[in-house]
């Protein structure tokens, strides 16, 4: 597990100006910044790294490819993102998220070496297409332990829920395609800091890790954005965003993942999104 990930992460989510969240009254203020509800749309430049094993490391058999080099997928992609959030109870110290994004890739190649995939083997030479999606979906809760005028610092319960598809053809051996859905939970940090009514930097960790058997699982997502909100309930956000997975299952220890083999996943993007909010 990457220590020191997680210390830069720490740090970027408890800057040294949290000595200043106790308002100088000592009370908490009644007129706070943070919205019940919004909803944000936008888009997602990205940066990809992926590499696939389908079939048993163990055995020597299946799909392990590097999908940019082995395919010529592209390593740079945009995607349409879609967050939401909303605020309950009368403090608004419990929010809940919701977040929806995807990458879809294809390519065309003509093969450097033996691929085998499902019990085909396509050979040096053979001209094959290939496709690799990958869909987000995240629900999470998180709960205020301190909330003021100027600050919003959370921890949290997430689950990163991500179906993906691969796929390999060619007009000699037909079509092969897999489907896998991996869910994990995840622990969450957040910290929002109101520079003023109207601007903000918003501060997020998601961590998870467990071996257990057979089974590794392994996901960072680390997020931080500025806000800008010139209207009464519209604003613009930019910020960037960096994931990083890894599920290796060779065997049944963890029943939730529906697959044997290994997944490396990587990402690191621009966020460019519209906000609506009251």
């Amino acid at each position: 597990m990457n220590y020191k990930a997680i210390l830069v992460c720490l740090a970027l989510l408890f800057p040294a100006v949290i000595l200043q969240t106790i308002p100088a009254n000592g009370e908490e203020t009644q007129d706070k910044p943070w919205e019940r509800f919004s909803l944000s749309l936008g888009g997602f430049l990205a940066g990809l790294s992926s590499n696939v094993r389908m079939g048993s490391d163990a055995l020597g058999v299946g799909l392990d490819i590097d999908v940019e080099e082995a395919l010529d997928m592209e390593s740079t992609t945009a995607a349409f993102r879609t967050d939401i959030l909303y605020r309950s109870g009368k403090t608004r110290h419990h929010r809940w998220d919701l977040n929806y994004f995807n990458f879809r890739r294809n390519a065309t190649k003509v093969l450097g070496r033996d691929i085998e995939f499902q019990g085909q083997t396509y050979s040096v030479g053979t001209r094959v297409d290939s496709f690799l999606n990958i869909e987000i979906i995240k629900g999470g809760y998180s709960f205020s332990l301190f909330q003021d005028d100027r600050f919003d610092l959370a921890v949290g319960l997430g689950a990163y829920v991500m179906p993906i598809d691969v796929g390999l053809s060619s007009a000699a051996q037909g079509s092969r395609s897999e489907s896998i859905t991996a869910p994990l939970p995840v622990f969450s940090l957040r910290n929002d800091f109101a520079y003023t009514p109207k601007i903000f930097l918003r501060q997020n960790i998601e961590f998870f890790y467990l071996e257990m058997g057979q089974f590794e699982g392994l996901l960072t997502d680390v997020k931080i954005a500025l806000e800008y909100n010139p209207w009464q309930h519209v604003g613009f956000g930019l910020g960037l965003d960096y994931l990083r997975l890894r599920i290796k299952a060779d065997g049944e220890d963890y029943p939730a993942i529906d697959f044997v083999g290994d997944i490396k996943f990587a990402y690191a993007g621009l966020m460019l999104y519209a906000k609506y909010f009251f």
